[in-house]
């Protein structure tokens, strides 16, 4: 079904009744898509309220009553933007049309906040995807590789000794060696206690799934493991890793994801999958020596403005 470009307006998601239609559309495209349809910081923007800068609209037609899109806009630290988008199935059109005039609206709010550099994300993209980015001026940027493994996993790997989370003592330890790994990160780096907080508060969340490192009481490694109980069957999520860059050359990173596996396979898991960006060579020759393989790809399209 189209479409014109020139009957969408957006409504800015601040009521209980924008929300749940939000929630109604994201579901719609989930189940279309069988893959989640924008990125976990905008969904927790979404239900939390977010960090200091972000942006959620309904984008709607006023000759529909259900919202055909929903379009999501934040920004990280060193002026990073990111935009999410998400078009109901029912509306989604070869020539990306209606993709086109989110994406523009999008670009201006970013314009009128001064600017920055963006990423357009999109999970799984295609031809109409690419020519909705490219025709608002946006380049190819981040490829971001989904990779999978059947638990469990064999491998002759030194074993490493690590504990788990204990909350309400190492939140500041914990944050402080993030934001050190991942100090020019657009998403991962200059995290907060409210940032962690937010996924804490989540109902998968689970202090015996971040597996801590440590040597001379000093934490030099983690592994946040998450558990998918939504998927069928459930499977485990190398959530995030992160290895102390004054620690390199101990193989940390590929010795705790090596026991993260282990213990996603202890809980009964049968299948374990990781985010990683494909130009990140060192991490993906660990995650392949594992045995990880690509699914699909994610793609951010870039552009500064």
């Amino acid at each position: 079904m189209n479409t014109a470009q020139n009957e969408l307006n957006f409504t800015e998601v601040k009521t209980a009744e924008d929300l749940n239609e939000a929630y109604n559309l994201l579901n719609a495209c989930f189940v279309a898509d069988k893959h989640p349809p924008i990125g976990e910081h905008a969904w927790l923007d979404l239900v939390h309220g977010g960090r200091k800068s972000y942006y959620a609209f309904l984008v709607k037609s006023q000759s529909h009553r259900h919202p055909i899109g929903y379009l999501h806009i934040s920004k990280g630290n060193n002026n990073n933007w990111a935009i999410d988008y998400v078009i109901h199935p029912h509306h989604r059109d070869p020539n990306g049309t209606i993709a086109s005039s989110i994406i523009k609206k999008a670009i201006q709010i970013i314009k009128d906040c001064s600017g920055g550099h963006v990423h357009l994300w999109v999970s799984k993209p295609n031809d109409t995807t690419d020519i909705a980015a490219y025709n608002n001026g946006f380049s190819k940027g981040r490829d971001l590789y989904q990779m999978t493994v059947d638990l469990p996993v064999v491998a002759n790997i030194k074993d490493i000794n690590t504990r788990a989370f204990v909350v309400n003592k190492d939140e500041q330890d914990w944050l402080d060696l993030n934001n050190k790994a991942f100090l020019n990160h657009p998403e991962q780096g200059n995290w907060d206690l409210k940032t962690l907080q937010a996924r804490f508060d989540q109902p998968w969340f689970d202090p015996e799934d971040i597996l801590i490192y440590e040597e001379n009481g000093k934490m030099l490694a983690f592994c946040w493991v998450k558990i998918h109980h939504e998927k069928e069957p459930p499977a485990g999520e190398i959530y995030i890793v992160a290895v102390d860059p004054e620690s390199q050359g101990k193989q940390l990173g590929k010795r705790i994801v090596y026991k993260a596996l282990q213990h996603m396979h202890k809980k009964n898991l049968t299948k374990a999958f990781l985010y990683v960006d494909s130009r990140n060579a060192a991490a993906l020759k660990i995650y392949k020596d594992l045995g990880f393989v690509i699914d699909h790809i994610d793609r951010a399209y870039t552009i500064d403005l």
